[in-house]
């Protein structure tokens, strides 16, 4: 039990330290890609999104900025999540920056 608390909070800190990067920095990770780990994240086997997760925090650390992303109006998506993700591209596409 202890194990899987532990397991459990260390994908929790992962997933909310890459939230806080897109806060400072949203051309880091689009609003779709974003989309896509959090959707992972219900599905996968528990060590292997940790491991996914480590890997995008490290590759996301090593960045300062993604060279063409536009830097557009930050918009707050609230509610359930969205299952139509092209939705999340319409609005990047059009100028926006989900956040």
């Amino acid at each position: 039990l202890r194990h899987a608390i532990s397991l459990y909070n260390n994908i929790r800190a992962r997933i909310k330290l890459i939230s806080d990067m897109r806060q400072i920095n949203p051309s880091l990770l689009n609003g779709s890609d974003f989309y896509h780990i959090l959707k992972a994240s219900m599905i996968m086997e528990r060590n292997d999104l940790l491991e996914m997760l480590s890997e995008i925090m490290l590759n996301l650390e090593a960045q300062k900025e993604i060279p063409g992303v536009k830097s557009g109006k930050r918009l707050v998506l609230t509610g359930a999540m969205c299952d139509h993700p092209d939705f999340y591209q319409i609005i990047e596409d059009g100028g926006g920056v989900i956040v």
